[in-house]
């Protein structure tokens, strides 16, 4: 049986009212409801379960990186402790400095959140229909649509008339234009090797080999300008709070405050999601393996289980080894196991159900919010000459040299791309070495 699309209900409803209030058919509307509907889908069933998701995790993550326990009296394991955080938000009063500009301090925030919410619209959660709108000019969107949240930090730190958050919402700006930059030039890596700029295409593209070997340099220039777009630790610095007093957001209150968090948790999660996309093959399971997409639902799903838990394993064994086991983490890793069998158990019904690529998508999404949790808790914040001498010092040159070595092999045919992301994997290979040798040598003095 063939189920009605979004689209076929709301033309036969708008025909409804149309009909009933003698205004014709309203066809004319169709796309707009379509799109408005889109919208609060994913803000309903995407953006809000993942960010209260984050947010519950980075601190039970942090916790277990400062060897304690986090949340845990709001109820079990304190998964409750982001809703009853929210419902606070909700419920302070929404304070408006007199002096400020009033309109344009009322409409700032949602210039962060709703451009957040609109990124969505055109990337593939999975194979299929997995996605709203599959553009031609998907990754063209994407970039202009993330500019939008500079204006945003900007007129909220103009807007209300304090010069702290003035001085913050400037060095904001000046921090997202810098990165950008070197981000876009990353970003162009990927439609260069697919022929395409739509991201279910690049996706496809990667089902024989994964973007992320061929530009490791592109990946990692990516991640980088994608933690200080989003304002992520090393990068925090448009909320110093021990130099600006909370940055461009200080006169904010209530939920006003919440959608500034909300933008910057869901703007974190797409940096990720887009990197599983562009770089990380998507909803394909393994390089190089395409007979992964013809398995049964089952058997894929117990695939994705297996990858999963050999990542997690990894970290579990590399902290026992070398950082040891206090009470704390002893803790986390006994009751990680009750949602780690409940995480499996929803994938193998996912396997069952048809939905595997969506959960292989967001399985390596979920991976790198991890490591941007683990970045959290382990780096110091860097001083403003230092963020601004590396975006242009650093990324923006070598943004621009793995461009042009993809562009003159995409002309050419002369392999100038693999050869600088293999001398790059080279020296990084040696840098882990080196750093690891130096270590041992301390830790044995």
């Amino acid at each position: 049986m063939n189920l009605p699309t979004l689209t076929d209900v709301v033309a036969s409803l708008l025909a409804w009212v149309g009909g009933a209030l003698g205004l014709g058919t309203l066809s004319g509307l169709v796309p707009l409801v379509v799109y408005v509907l889109d919208a609060l889908i994913i803000v309903m069933l995407v953006i809000f379960p993942v960010v209260t998701v984050v947010i519950w995790l980075l601190r039970k993550v942090m916790g277990f990186i400062q060897r304690r326990l986090g949340p845990m009296r709001t109820g079990p394991v304190g998964v409750f402790q982001t809703i009853a955080d929210a419902i606070k938000l909700f419920h302070k009063e929404d304070i408006i400095p007199a002096s400020a500009d009033r309109a344009v301090f009322l409409i700032a925030p949602f210039l962060v959140f709703v451009p957040a919410v609109m990124l969505y619209v055109v990337i593939p959660f999975g194979k299929g229909g997995f996605i709203t709108k599959d553009l031609n000019v998907g990754l063209v969107y994407l970039t202009a649509i993330s500019s939008i949240t500079a204006v945003g930090l900007i007129t909220a730190g103009w807007s209300s008339d304090n010069r702290w958050a003035l001085l913050g919402g400037l060095r904001s700006a000046a921090q997202l234009v810098s990165y950008e930059l070197p981000m876009t030039l990353a970003l162009l890596g990927p439609p260069l090797m697919a022929g395409t700029l739509s991201l279910a295409g690049i996706v496809e593209a990667q089902k024989a080999m994964w973007f992320v070997v061929p530009q490791a340099l592109g990946f990692l220039i990516y991640f980088i300008a994608g933690l200080a777009e989003v304002s992520h630790l090393p990068f925090d610095l448009p909320e110093a709070e021990s130099e600006l007093v909370a940055g461009y957001n200080v006169e904010y209150s209530g939920m006003r405050f919440g959608l500034f968090f909300l933008g910057e948790f869901a703007n974190g999660f797409t940096v990720c999601l887009l990197a599983s996309v562009l770089f990380l093959g998507g909803w394909h399971l393994l390089p190089g393996l395409s007979v992964v997409d013809e398995l049964p639902g089952w058997q894929a799903g117990i695939a994705a289980v297996v990858v999963y838990a050999l990542f997690f394993g990894c970290i579990w064994l590399f902290n026992r080894r070398y950082a040891g086991l206090t009470s704390a983490t002893d803790w986390t890793f006994k009751w990680g196991t009750i949602p780690a069998a409940i995480l499996a158990g929803i994938v193998l019904v996912a396997g069952l159900l048809g939905f595997i690529s969506v959960v292989v998508t967001l399985m390596k999404a979920s991976m790198l919010v991890f490591v941007l949790m683990w970045l959290r808790g382990t780096l110091p914040r860097v001083r403003v000459d230092q963020l601004m001498g590396f975006a242009w010092k650093v990324l923006v040159p070598l943004g621009l040299l793995n461009f042009l070595a993809l562009a003159f092999q995409a002309a050419t045919g002369f392999p100038s791309g693999w050869i600088l992301n293999g001398l790059f994997l080279l020296g990084l290979v040696l840098l882990v070495v080196f750093g690891w040798r130096k270590r041992w040598a301390y830790s044995h003095v």
